[in-house]
């Protein structure tokens, strides 16, 4: 049975190296559609955080 530790160590080399990973060989093309417009409400200082990471 291996340890919590043997556990991590596994686990963190493939999380590392992730994002480098996600970015080989692809492209984002940006976005030329319509806007969507919505009003977030009610979430106070969350809203402005949610609108702008859209």
């Amino acid at each position: 049975m291996s340890s919590r530790r043997d556990f991590i160590q596994k686990l963190s080399a493939p999380i590392i190296a992730l994002p480098f990973i996600k970015n080989l060989g692809v492209e984002e093309m940006p976005y030329e559609g319509p806007v969507l417009r919505i009003a977030i409400m009610g979430l106070g200082g969350y809203a402005t955080r949610v609108a702008e990471a859209m």
